[in-house]
C-alpha cells in the first residue's frame, strides 16, 4: 500500500485538516479526513495503479481537487479506515 498523508492547513479544527490516503492495487484512492470525520474512495476508472502515479493523480493537489468537487463515494473498505485514521492523526 502506498500511503500519503498531509495537512491542508484549513482550520476545521485546532489541528487543521489532516488527511491520509492510500493508493489501492486497482488504482483507486481511499482517503480519510480525520478532522472532519469524512472518508471515501476516489475511483481510478480505467486507470491502473501505475497510470495513477504516472499521471500525478496520487498527489495532495489531485486528491483535494476530487474531494472538494465531491468526486468520491463512500464505498470504503472498512478494514483500512483505522490505519488511515491513525496515519492522519499522527501528522
Amino acid at each position: 500500500m502506498t500511503l500519503l498523508k498531509f495537512n491542508t492547513g484549513r482550520e476545521y479544527t485546532k489541528n487543521g485538516q489532516r488527511i491520509a490516503a492510500a493508493l489501492q492495487d486497482n488504482g483507486d484512492i481511499v482517503f480519510v479526513d480525520v478532522d472532519r470525520q469524512i472518508d471515501g474512495v476516489i475511483s481510478a476508472g480505467a486507470l491502473t495503479c501505475d497510470e495513477v502515479l504516472a499521471f500525478g493523480c496520487f498527489t495532495q493537489r489531485a486528491i483535494m481537487a476530487a474531494y472538494d468537487a465531491n468526486q468520491y463515494n463512500g464505498a470504503v473498505d472498512r478494514s483500512q479506515l483505522q490505519q488511515l485514521r491513525d496515519a492522519a492523526a499522527s501528522i
